[in-house]
């Protein structure tokens, strides 16, 4: 757990994950239902993961991925520096992206 915060690693990569995952589908030119179809899962899949009322877990992660377009190995890296930059914004607010 995160003192400062009392979040979990876990919860701190979910939610980048679902702030992302908006632009990560409009970058790929997909809606919602377009990724959900891809994955062979319904809209509202989708629509509970980017509004954190669902988590992605282990096994969906790289799928979701690659229904992007996307490296899972890349896109996780790209998440993991982003969880970064928040961290250090919140500990020195004066740090611009």
């Amino acid at each position: 757990m995160d003192r400062k915060s009392g979040a979990s690693s876990f919860s701190r990569y979910g939610d980048k994950f679902a702030e992302l995952l908006p632009q990560l589908r409009h970058k790929a030119g997909l809606t919602q239902e377009g990724l959900a179809q891809r994955l062979g899962r319904r809209q509202s899949f989708i629509g509970k993961i980017e509004t954190k009322e669902r988590r992605v877990n282990i096994d969906e992660f790289p799928r979701i991925a690659q229904a992007l377009t996307r490296d899972p190995a890349k896109l996780f890296a790209e998440i993991h520096r982003a969880v970064l930059e928040d961290e250090a914004m919140r500990e020195d607010p004066r740090k611009t992206r």
